[in-house]
């Protein structure tokens, strides 16, 4: 009886442990869980068969334990089918989505075990070749766009396999069952960092691609979802997300993106602390994307100054506004071959005094041209309260070492 009883607890256990989080929220969700609905937030834990809706307005980013990170758009129902990251043979994920839109930037599941990632509509299945991928579903169509790497989509009644390379757009009617591929400009736009683009134009490209579909519904998840991507930057770390003053997208920063992307060799950054001689350096600046505790998105900028075999090696500036209130601090710190720690902190003209907390990093690229990491900051503002902030950065170098 009590072994019984301990492998129903295990069981329990394991089917309800926690699977991922939610990294971003701009706006408000929900998570239904065991007949309760729970007010989503950053830092929440997401579980198996969890269902998350989002409201009017609303983007969300969950990052699950494989590194699969999935951005949700609003009015948007997403169900956790099943979902485990357990080694080649076990590893599988099973997502439902019920109606909206959803980008999907698949993680280790999508190389060890890419046949036992699914998603599904109530008329199609997509699979993927290990990728990058937005995926739009209504009562009257299904909408199919790879980013990068290579996705099918599978008729659920008819068992008939379309697939979908890098920059192709399959639309799928749910009435007439017909199927339409075309280019999409998204690839060559997005993915490539086109200098001769704004952002602007390369949000125009992206409606006029779509004008063989007459879906409002559709041009308005494009342009609220997909192309808001700052072009030309942030080319190593994980594409689409990283800080983005455009979209808000926030999230802990890992290499798996485009190929060739990498964290730095920590050689290199092990040579540039120890060279005798003249200090390598490196100077990096970027953008911020922040968030307080009420969830208030807000923006700004970061400068790092990196002198590698100095006494005091690394400083820098933070600077970002959260619903009116302006944080702003200078920092200095470590670096390491692994990447950089800030521990101290001097408030410049801010809203906000005695500023505390910490600020990590990674390098990426052959030779740390990215500097990428996240942040928590707490103080107290004008009446003395206590406040806090959290949210992550993207800064560049053009040369990175010197």
């Amino acid at each position: 009886m009590k072994l019984i009883l301990l492998l129903i607890l295990f069981v329990t256990t394991e089917a309800f442990a926690s699977i991922g989080k939610i990294t971003a929220i701009n706006g408000s969700a929900t998570i239904e869980r065991n007949q309760q609905t729970l007010i989503a937030k950053i830092g929440s834990l997401i579980e198996t068969q969890d269902i998350i809706i989002t409201d009017d307005n609303t983007q969300l980013q969950m990052i699950f334990n494989d590194k699969t990170v999935i951005t949700l758009g609003e009015r948007t129902k997403f169900i956790i089918q099943a979902y485990m990251f357990n080694g080649i043979s076990d590893s599988h994920a099973e997502f439902s989505l019920a109606n909206g839109f959803m980008k999907s930037v698949t993680g280790q599941i999508g190389k060890l075990a890419p046949n036992r990632f699914k998603v599904k509509t109530k008329d199609v299945t997509i699979g993927i070749r290990g990728t990058t991928f937005t995926l739009e579903t209504n009562d009257r169509f299904t909408q199919l766009i790879t980013l990068s790497g290579a996705t099918y989509l599978r008729d659920n009644e008819t068992g008939k396999i379309y697939e979908v390379p890098k920059g192709k757009k399959l639309s799928f009617n749910s009435e007439t069952k017909e199927v339409e591929i075309v280019e999409t400009e998204l690839n060559s736009a997005m993915l490539t960092g086109n200098a001769t683009k704004t952002l602007d134009e390369v949000n125009q490209s992206v409606l006029n691609a779509d004008e063989t579909i007459q879906t409002s519904s559709i041009n308005n998840s494009l342009d609220n979802n997909i192309e808001k991507i700052t072009v030309n930057t942030a080319t190593y770390s994980s594409y689409g997300y990283w800080a983005n003053a455009s979209n808000g997208e926030m999230t802990d920063v890992w290499a798996e993106a485009a190929p060739g992307a990498s964290t730095t060799d920590p050689d290199i950054i092990l040579a540039a602390i120890n060279f005798i001689g003249p200090s390598p350096n490196a100077l990096y600046s970027g953008n911020v994307v922040a968030f307080d505790d009420a969830n208030n998105k807000g923006s700004g900028s970061i400068l790092v100054n990196i002198n590698f075999n100095a006494v005091n090696p690394v400083t820098g500036n933070l600077e970002y506004t959260i619903a009116g209130t302006h944080w702003n601090t200078s920092f200095a710190g470590d670096v390491n071959q692994n990447g950089i720690d800030f521990n101290s902190f001097t408030p410049a003209t801010s809203d906000v005094s005695n500023i505390s907390g910490e600020i990590s990093g990674q390098f990426y690229g052959p030779n740390a041209e990215e500097l990428a990491g996240t942040f928590s900051l707490s103080g107290q503002d004008s009446t003395s309260a206590d406040v806090n902030s959290s949210g992550s950065y993207n800064a560049t170098s053009a040369a990175g070492i010197q």
